[in-house]
This record gives structure tokens, C-alpha cells and sequence, in this order.
């Protein structure tokens, strides 16, 4: 998680149309772009003018953001904002102030706005972008620390502690350098048939994938897009 207080939002309608996409444009630290047919090139090169932020097509995307690899689920193209920053659009900033101004008449009381003070979805490569993952169970060996693993292989920790094969065309995560915090490991590529009694912890970083944040939009906010998608800024 990163501070974004004091973050510098650009624009993003100033170097995208609306219409030029088929996909809802929502604000963060990371969107995707799905262009309508034939302006793929024209929308990549306008948002490649977007200031501090790396455009990506979707065959250029890096492996270690382990993304989904179905096309539907992923944009033609991604926009990740570099360091820490963020894109916004006019639309979000008007809802934003609009639930500020609600806030001060609702809770004129306790004199306090909330406001949002961090958000993840950057470079997974970013410390900030970095977690704490602690474990405790039979499985696991005592006191135990490494450096980091991907988040990806925890779908293949549980297997391995539920004695599950993993699906094939899961994750591509691992727990093949992660022997040293399993109390017993005979085989890698299976599950182990040993069991302990004894409760056990292992506390070490994982490295978080790129995710962007999605809200929750109520009535009032759909209702207010339309109408504000219906002018022009």
C-alpha cells in the first residue's frame, strides 16, 4: 500500500475520448483500455503523451505481472502510472467532491472528512507494493524468514498443505525455492504424506500482483456519470 496524499492526478480525458473506447474509464493507479476496432494505434499513442506513466500493449506486458493470459479479461491496453502516482478523470473528481461535500453536511459533528490515503495497483517491483504474509500450522517450520515470493505461489502453498495437485493451467507460481519453511517436503511436485502435531510459524514478504482497486458505485454516482458523460468538458 502507498500514500497518495498530495499525489498529482492528470486528466486522462484531455489524451483519451470516451467514445474512442469500449471499456468504462475508471481512475487509479492502473486502468486497461480496450480501444473500439480499428483505433488501437490512435488511442495507444495518446495515452503514450500521458506525463510519468508507461503505456503498455497487451503482448508487452512484463511476465512478472503474471497476468491473466484470456484475452476478455484484460484491455488491448494498460496504463500504469510510474513511482506513485496516479490518473483521474473529471468525472471521478466531481464524485469525489460531491461525497466530501455530504460528508461536512453529515458529520458537521465530528468535524472530520474521510478521504483516501492509499491505494496499490503499482509495479509489483515497488516496495511499497510489498506485504506481509505470516503462516501458522503443522506445515510450517519454526520460526522461519525469507526474503520474498510471488503471490502467485500461494494458491500453490495451500495445495501443497491440503495435499491437492495443482491444476495445470492455474497459477504459474511455485513452491520449488520455498522448501526451507515446510516442516516436511518429500517431493515437490506432490504433496507431502507426513503430518506434525506441533504448531508452527512462518513469516516471510510477498510480493503483490498488479490489481487495480474497484469501487463501489452507488445509484447516485451511476445516475450522476450518465448524466455528466452527456456534456462536454
Amino acid at each position: 500500500m502507498a500514500n497518495v496524499t498530495g499525489v498529482i492526478r492528470p486528466f486522462f480525458e484531455k489524451y483519451l475520448s470516451p467514445t474512442s473506447v469500449e471499456t468504462n474509464l475508471l481512475s487509479g493507479a492502473l486502468f486497461n483500455v480496450m480501444p473500439k476496432r480499428g483505433l488501437t494505434r490512435k488511442v495507444y499513442n495518446n495515452l503514450s503523451n500521458l506525463p510519468n506513466v508507461t503505456v503498455y500493449r497487451r503482448d508487452e506486458l512484463p511476465e512478472r505481472f503474471h497476468y491473466s493470459k484470456l484475452e476478455h479479461r484484460l484491455g488491448e491496453i494498460t496504463v500504469l502510472p510510474n513511482s506513485e502516482g496516479q490518473i483521474i478523470s473529471r468525472v471521478i473528481l466531481l464524485i469525489n467532491l460531491i461525497e466530501h461535500y455530504f460528508q461536512l453536511i453529515f458529520r458537521q459533528q465530528q468535524k472530520k472528512i474521510i478521504t483516501k490515503k492509499g491505494n496499490h495497483g503499482w509495479d509489483n517491483t515497488l516496495a511499497t507494493m510489498q506485504a506481509i504474509f505470516m503462516a501458522r500450522g503443522p506445515s510450517f517450520n519454526k520460526n522461519v524468514s525469507i526474503h520474498s515470493l510471488n503471490n502467485v505461489d500461494i494458491y500453490h502453498i495451500a495445495c501443497h498443505i491440503l495435499k491437492l495437485n495443482p491444476n495445470p493451467h492455474a497459477t504459474a507460481g511455485s513452491i520449488v525455492y520455498l522448501t526451507s519453511i515446510f516442516r516436511t517436503i518429500e517431493n515437490m511436485t506432490t504433496s507431502s504424506t507426513s503430518t506434525s502435531i506441533s504448531s508452527t510459524i512462518a513469516t516471510f514478504t510477498t510480493t503483490m500482483n498488479n490489481a487495480s482497486c474497484l469501487y463501489s458505485i452507488c445509484l447516485f454516482h451511476v445516475v450522476l456519470i450518465f448524466l455528466l458523460l452527456s456534456f462536454n468538458f
